[in-house]
């Protein structure tokens, strides 16, 4: 009594098509539509590498298959497209300063020794150019160890996938350093927990500050603590690095120098297409089980 039409695409024709598997209906017309994907659809070329492979594939493992695939390349365009990017720092930021100026870095107005780019003497020896940033040890602006940057270390490190900043630097003082990192945002001021001790007259070393929020403190900005970490690196105003004995926004008062130099953004790398491997990967070893069970 109740009919069940089949629609397919046929290769080189203008849409769909209808076919009636059963008689009409009292009223002449199918009243159940189901969709079915002709054998030609079924037998392109990524669908016949798979039977190279050894797996037979039913209707349903075929739209599984095509489902899966389709998923993944559209994950993939979402990870390759590029987005306008609203923040300021951004994933791949490096400050080298190859182009002998000190890249935004600065002490405030009024320094009477503002960080200066030294052409020569970096981690890579001669001709590799540095920031020099220096303390006086004496009252008043300058006696702090202290650069900041409010350029492109600004912005959304949340967004833009920031995990850490490392950097190379060199205590060229007889006084030993404790350097930490400090941002200022929404939320207030954050300065890192754990100081990377350095050594008087140290030479280059690589240094790495996580920006896991477990790893600051609030700081106290103009008499207000810092209250909410993730407003503030959601919407960094600026970006410190400093001498400390203790969390702080300003620092210790100091006679030192320190160089520094290839101050970097750290973001985790890419495991998209890998894990897109591993799922097709696994789906082909499946589809092989499930036909070694059927021809048994």
């Amino acid at each position: 009594m109740f009919g069940r039409a089949v629609f397919f695409w046929k290769v080189g024709s203008a849409g769909w098509r209808q076919g009636s598997t059963g008689k009409p209906n009292i009223m002449g017309k199918p009243t159940m539509k189901t969709l079915r994907l002709s054998p030609a659809i079924r037998s392109v070329r990524p669908l016949k590498s798979l039977k190279h492979m050894g797996v037979s594939m039913t209707s349903n493992q075929t739209s599984l298959c095509w489902q899966f695939t389709i998923l993944a390349l559209s994950i993939v365009w979402v990870q390759l497209v590029p987005v306008d990017q609203v923040y300021g720092v951004t994933p791949d930021q490096h400050d080298d300063f190859g182009d002998l100026t000190t890249q935004g870095w600065s002490h405030g107005f009024g320094s009477s020794n503002p960080p200066v780019n030294v052409n020569t003497g970096g981690p890579a020896g001669a001709g590799d150019a540095f920031l020099s940033i220096a303390a006086s040890g004496t009252a008043g602006s300058g006696s702090r160890l202290i650069a900041f940057n409010r350029v492109q270390w600004t912005g959304d490190y949340l967004s833009a996938g920031v995990r850490g900043i490392v950097a190379d630097v060199n205590n060229f003082s007889s006084t030993a350093m404790n350097l930490r990192v400090a941002f200022k945002g929404p939320g207030g001021g954050f300065a890192s927990n754990d100081a990377v001790e350095l050594a008087s007259n140290s030479g280059w070393q690589s240094i790495d500050f996580s920006l896991a929020e477990t790893a600051f403190s609030p700081v106290s900005i103009n008499g207000a603590m810092g209250t909410d970490f993730t407003a503030t690196l959601g919407d960094v105003a600026e970006l410190r690095l400093l001498s400390s004995g203790s969390p702080s926004w300003r620092g210790d008062v100091i006679d030192a120098e320190l160089g520094a130099d290839n101050l970097r953004a750290v973001v985790p790398e890419p495991s998209m297409l890998g894990l897109f491997a591993i799922g097709f990967l696994a789906m082909v070893l499946r589809l092989r089980s499930w036909t070694g069970r059927r021809s048994r």
